[in-house]
């Protein structure tokens, strides 16, 4: 099951990031999600993580490129949120 996800998540990131809007992009943001989980979810003894992990930090690079951030200075993990960058947001 987790392959076939995979699966879909990979043949989404086929799609150009100029297809996202950076105002909103949305698409990007739900394949981060759900890359995320699937990245989290898994043993680091299983194969496929890593792969996993790699799509997601690729549509996480896609989101960066078009302006987005995850989390603002001083927030803590369970705060944080992607928006568009401003001043205040981890460039990291």
């Amino acid at each position: 099951m987790r392959i076939a996800a995979m699966t879909t998540l990979i043949g989404l990131m086929a799609l150009p990031a100029a297809a996202q809007t950076p105002s909103e992009p949305t698409g990007l943001l739900a394949l981060e999600r759900h890359a995320n989980e699937l990245c989290r979810g898994m043993s680091g003894d299983n194969p496929e993580t890593a792969s996993l992990c790699e799509v997601r930090d690729d549509l996480v690079r896609r989101l960066r490129s078009v302006g987005w951030c995850y989390g603002q200075r001083g927030e803590i993990s369970a705060q944080m949120r992607w928006h568009r960058c401003n001043a205040r947001s981890n460039q990291n």
